[in-house]
């Protein structure tokens, strides 16, 4: 199992994930800024880890995927066998009944997934290989399209009955 191969794309969805929590305004902003500094934290605690493994993806695309899906796929297992005894001690304290049934059925998935492809695989010799030979060797962010961003300019609302600036009573 190869961790390099995994820890870049999980810092950069971790990151990513963290950006948009900061625009979540349900929770709290100490706790929004908090997981922002302890996703900072770890960033900077294994930069060069993190570095390393993103600029692989560029010059050896295939092989990179290649190495992130089968180590995703071996620690998949293991993590399933450490949270899923954290998971039934959760639901059975849990105060919703809404949030046990919705962890549990999230970690049934999960496993069924996980047995169901592992078990498949197996059967029919399938790799991660077989998956991977249609993506390009390499990718060059320079031949790459130009892409436009969409508009995002938001239509002038007019709610009946409210009146606010640059609206007629």
């Amino acid at each position: 199992m190869d961790v390099t191969a995994v820890i870049g794309p999980l810092f950069a969805v971790w990151a990513i994930f963290t950006f948009i929590l900061l625009f979540q305004r349900r929770i709290e902003w100490h706790l929004r800024i908090a997981a922002a500094l302890i996703c900072a934290f770890y960033c900077i605690l294994f930069f060069t880890e993190v570095k390393s493994s993103l600029s692989m993806f560029g010059p050896h695309f295939r092989a990179s995927v290649t190495q992130f899906l089968k180590a995703t796929f071996a620690w998949t297992g293991t993590l399933l066998v450490v949270f899923w005894p954290l998971v039934i001690l959760v639901s059975f304290y849990a105060a919703h009944a809404t949030l046990a049934r919705g962890l549990l059925r999230i970690f049934i998935v999960l496993s069924l997934l996980y047995w169901l492809i592992s078990f498949g695989s197996g059967r029919l010799g399938l790799t991660v290989e077989h998956v991977t030979k249609f993506l390009p060797d390499h990718i060059d962010a320079a031949t790459l399209p130009d892409i436009k961003a969409p508009d995002l300019k938001l239509p002038d609302w007019k709610v009946p009955g409210v009146s606010g600036p640059g609206q007629n009573k």
